[in-house]
């Protein structure tokens, strides 16, 4: 557990192409809002803020228990970059660092959360950088972002690209190493689930 880097679960989408928010979706029983939860907890984070928008009251009463802080983006239609600007804007004095996740990456091992933060911890300079896990030749998600990258997110609006700032400056960037193909599984249909994947679909209404 780290008391500099906070974690934004991302949860605010309709899943317009999947049928329904994907925040409720569930694989193996699992919702992938409680998946993404559990995998961050596993990795011995507590400082979880969940990003809500489309049906917010129904993804906040999909999770049980406390110790999460939820906020809420009303114009989540505008992109997801705003949702990371609400999310960031919430964070308290002496967050160093934002760990972002989205629910669409259910795959994401525990292990990565944990290395993409103790490299961070370990550099001196940590806030002046992006970091990004890489398995085999290509990166992918989660992304940690340092304090000072914040404000040029904000500058984005709710609908710029945050790849634009993970390619603004390669100096700035560290890739961490990891064995975990999930960074690459982004699922924005259930036939992106693959073959193999048992009990998967959207929660009943």
């Amino acid at each position: 557990m780290s008391a500099h880097v906070a974690v934004i679960v991302l949860a605010a989408g309709e899943g317009r192409r999947f049928g329904g928010p994907k925040a409720l979706a569930r694989l193996e029983a699992k919702s992938w809002l409680q998946i993404a939860l559990e995998r961050v907890l596993e990795a011995g984070h507590e400082r979880i803020t969940v990003v809500v928008g489309a049906e917010a009251e129904r993804v906040r009463g999909s999770i049980a228990g406390s110790g999460i802080s939820w906020v809420e983006n009303a114009d989540w239609k505008a992109g997801r970059t705003g949702s990371i600007i609400c999310g960031l804007r919430s964070l308290p004095e002496g967050t160093r660092g934002a760990l972002l996740h989205s629910v669409d990456f259910p795959f994401v091992a525990a292990s990565t959360f944990r290395a993409l933060v103790r490299a961070f911890e370990d550099d001196p300079e940590a806030e002046l950088g992006i970091w990004l896990p890489l398995d085999g030749e290509k990166t992918g998600h989660p992304v940690l972002v340092g304090r000072a990258i914040w404000g040029e997110i904000q500058a984005l609006g709710p609908d710029g690209p945050l790849r634009r700032i993970v390619r603004a400056d390669a100096a700035r960037v560290r890739t961490v190493r990891v064995d975990d193909p999930g960074i690459h599984r982004n699922i924005n249909s259930l036939s992106d689930l693959g073959a193999g994947v048992e009990h998967t679909g959207k929660e009943e209404r």
